[in-house]
Formats: C-alpha cells, sequence, structure tokens
C-alpha cells in the first residue's frame, strides 16, 4: 500500500527564493541610497542659493543705527549743535517670558502706551523697538529692572547748547537723525555721514543675539560765518523792537559789507529745535 504525502520544497528552489528576496533588498537600499543623495544634490546644488537666503531671512535681521551727525560751529568754533551717545531701548520678543508684565514695567517709565507696548511684543518679530534715545535717568530705571529680552543700543541725540538761539538758521533733525529745516536740512547728506548696522542673528529657538556691528561714518563738521554773541544781541534787540513798534516785519539780517559773510539772521518766530 502507498501512501501520498506532501512533497518537500527542494533545497535549490529554498536557495533561489533566498536569493531573490537578497536582491530586492539591494535593489531597496540601492534605490533608498540614490534617492537620498539626489535629493541632498538638489538641496546643496540646485536649491542651494535659494535656501541659504530663506534662511538668512528667517534668522537673521540688520537694524540700521543713525551715524553720529557733524557738529555746527560758529565763526569762533562754538558748537550751536551737536550729537551726543544715548540709550535706545529694543526688545526681542521670543525671549520675553510674560509680555504682560514687562509691558506694565516699562510703560510707565518710558511714558508708553502699555497695551500699545505689549501688542508689540506679543506680534512674534525677533526685533522691536521699545524706545528710541531716552534720558539717562529712563535708562538707570530700565536697566535696573533687568528684564529678560530688553537689549540696550548707543545711539546719538542731537543736542542744542544755546537752547532756541539761532534755531530758524539751524533748524532741526526727526528720530532718524535726517534734517528737517535750516542748515541741518540743507546741508544734511554732509552732515549726517553713513549709517552703521547691527546684525541680529537667532538660534533654532529664536533667541536673539548680536553677532556683527558697523559702526558707519560720522558726519562732517561744519562751520558758519555766524557769530554766536552777534546773534544772541541781534534777537535780543529783534524782541524788543517788536515789543516796542508792534512791527508786522520781523527779520534782522546782518552781514560783513566787504564779504557779505551773515554775521546774524535772527526771525522773531522761534522755536525749540
Amino acid at each position: 500500500m502507498v501512501r501520498h504525502g506532501k512533497r518537500k520544497p527542494s533545497s535549490s528552489n529554498a536557495r533561489s527564493a533566498g536569493a531573490k528576496r537578497v536582491l530586492l533588498l539591494i535593489f531597496a537600499f540601492a534605490f533608498w541610497v540614490v534617492a537620498i543623495v539626489l535629493r541632498l544634490y538638489d538641496l546643496q546644488i540646485i536649491q542651494y542659493v535659494q535656501l541659504l537666503g530663506r534662511a538668512d531671512r528667517q534668522q537673521q535681521r540688520t537694524v540700521e543705527i543713525a551715524p553720529k551727525r557733524g557738529v555746527i560751529y560758529d565763526r569762533d568754533m562754538h558748537p550751536l549743535a551737536m550729537s551726543l551717545a544715548v540709550d535706545s531701548v529694543y526688545a526681542v520678543p521670543a525671549n520675553i517670558p510674560d509680555s504682560l508684565m514687562e509691558a506694565k514695567l516699562l510703560a510707565p517709565i518710558l511714558h508708553l502706551d502699555e497695551k500699545d507696548l505689549q501688542t508689540r511684543f506679543e506680534a512674534g518679530n525677533s526685533f522691536c523697538w521699545v524706545k528710541r534715545k531716552i534720558s539717562a535717568q529712563e535708562s538707570a530705571r530700565v536697566r535696573a529692572l533687568n528684564l529678560q529680552g530688553i537689549y540696550f543700543q548707543k545711539e546719538t541725540k542731537r543736542f542744542y547748547p544755546d537752547g532756541d538761539l539761532a534755531a530758524t538758521v539751524l533748524g532741526y533733525v526727526g528720530m532718524d537723525d535726517n534734517g528737517l529745516g535750516g542748515v541741518e536740512y540743507q546741508y544734511n547728506k554732509q552732515i549726517k555721514g553713513l549709517p552703521g548696522k547691527v546684525l541680529l542673528s537667532t538660534d533654532a529657538k529664536h533667541r536673539s543675539f548680536r553677532s556683527s556691528e558697523w559702526r558707519g561714518e560720522s558726519g562732517k563738521n561744519i562751520v558758519l560765518t555766524v557769530y554766536e554773541d552777534i546773534q544772541y544781541i541781534a534777537e535780543k534787540v529783534l524782541a524788543q523792537t517788536v515789543q516796542t513798534f508792534y512791527a508786522a516785519g520781523r527779520q534782522v539780517i546782518l552781514q560783513a559789507p566787504h564779504t557779505g559773510a551773515v554775521l546774524a539772521q535772527a526771525n522773531q518766530t522761534t522755536f525749540a529745535p
């Protein structure tokens, strides 16, 4: 009596199936390696410039810092307008742990609106000005708080040692240190100089740090033909004359007779630059 049972696969068939599986794994691994190499080539060679530019925009921010304006002197080299270094306060919102608390502390010291300051902190930007060109007293009080995410940057602020003397001649400057009237405006390009730049970089957690700084170039000084003393006398006499005679025209110009150089120019309509 013959019994029929299942036939066992031969050893040659088993080896053939194993070889196929090995080849399949080799092809899959090779395909995976080729795909990675092609992707790396695309990122490192083809898209390198585009991705590098995108990374710079995401991780770096350039803040322009106004340069030190040149001094305006009178004929005897007395300074009529000069720039001094002061502190400006800026924030890196990503480094601020409690925007509400810090806004409440800073607003009364810097005379700012608390809600507006908090909104700026919560806007998600990597940089924002808190207040520029603050006084020495304000700077000391803010520094004493030692708040996270609040930093200081030196800028220059325009000062006029003689107050409103020759104000209409000198003019004035705005917050960005651009001349907005008088000599400050007419010779702004020469007086202003070249702005400096501060490069702020952020790490993977959006924490900022200063990576480099270029201070720019200071502006050129200007010497006027005006005499400080004569200017003072001209303004004082003009004010007295207007008060005495109720004059409609209120301007005085004094010139050197041989050269025509303006020694003083006074206008009753003045202001504190």
